[in-house]
């Protein structure tokens, strides 16, 4: 499976109530890249990008943050830090037009 079909996985699942939306960060995030988060912005649904929106600017700002961050793997952390950083900056940028 590509990233992009996996994401499309975590979002049916989410839309039959599998995943939370508290649990929707940790099941997109790590999958979120510079490169691909056009194509995700285009497939995701104006209510779930809001519930992510929230998630990425809570999400830790400074390494300290980062390093307290409770997640399992340190690849897992890596991968939701790359996909937070990602969409915060979409959304800030966003917010500045």
């Amino acid at each position: 499976m590509t990233q992009m079909e996996i994401i499309r996985k975590v979002l049916q699942n989410h839309g039959r109530g599998v995943i939370t939306d508290s649990e929707l960060a940790v099941g997109l995030f790590p999958l979120l890249t510079q490169e691909n988060l056009n194509d995700f912005l285009i497939m995701v649904s104006p209510a779930v990008l809001q519930v992510l929106r929230k998630d990425a600017l809570a999400a830790p700002r400074t390494e300290e943050g980062w390093r307290e961050l409770k997640l399992n793997g340190g690849d897992l952390k890596r991968r939701y830090r790359v996909g937070a950083e990602a969409l915060r900056r979409h959304v800030e940028s966003s917010e500045k037009r």
